[in-house]
């Protein structure tokens, strides 16, 4: 967690259960404290809308946003959850002046 805080990018793999959900919620927490914008994303719709209600809870509704292609929802709050595919929207609309400071890829497997 200290790399993150730190603003240096972090691969983090290790077994189900062992604090990734952890490090996850303290970046969108740093992020949303120092006025940055973090996104969580997920290549599985399912994890995405799970993510959203649990960031909702632990930072605010009115926090956390959510697009996922089918659903829409505060979009521009300044934590948003979305697909890897609205990810990749974003980053090629937008390029350089995307909205985006800091990102969780959860499932990162699924890309390989």
């Amino acid at each position: 967690m200290l790399d993150l805080f730190e603003g240096k990018n972090v691969i983090l793999n290790t077994p189900t259960g062992s604090g990734k959900t952890l490090v996850a919620s303290a970046l969108h927490f740093a992020s949303l404290a120092h006025g940055r914008r973090s996104v969580y994303t997920s290549p599985i719709k399912a994890l995405v809308n799970e993510k959203w209600m649990a960031l909702c809870r632990e930072l605010g509704p009115e926090n956390v946003g959510l697009s996922t292609g089918d659903a829409t929802v505060n979009r521009d709050a300044p934590v948003l959850c979305c697909t890897a595919e609205v990810l990749a929207n974003i980053s090629l609309r937008d390029g350089d002046r995307a909205d985006v400071d800091d990102v969780v890829m959860d499932e990162f497997h699924w890309y390989a």
